[in-house]
């Protein structure tokens, strides 16, 4: 379950290999504020290892494709350069209603 807390927006940063943003797609369709997800590591061949954890692609399994067609139908805002993060996530908070809003 999500906790039931007051938050304007979420800026999901993940990196290829594993699954941990396939399997957050189900917690995003729920939410009911913008979330932006930029994934590190799309110029990284399959099978090397990345990352402090040792992340790997092997078969497309963690890779960027993967990830965003997994994310796209939660309604996840895919940001293609970490750069533009920021001005993501302020174009969808201008459109919604001011203040947080709740979860529930």
């Amino acid at each position: 379950t999500v906790p039931d807390i007051s938050l304007n927006a979420i800026a999901n940063l993940g990196i290829v290999g594993g699954a941990q943003e396939e399997n957050a797609a189900a917690t995003i369709t729920q939410m009911r504020m913008p979330v932006a997800v930029y994934i590190a590591g799309n110029k990284v061949p399959e099978e090397r290892r990345i990352g402090h954890l040792g992340a790997i692609v092997r078969d497309g399994l963690g890779g960027i494709a993967r990830k965003r067609a997994a994310l796209k139908p939660s309604g996840a805002l895919l940001v293609d350069r970490l750069g533009d993060l920021p001005e993501i996530l302020e174009r969808a908070l201008s459109q919604q209603p001011r203040g947080p809003r709740r979860r529930g």
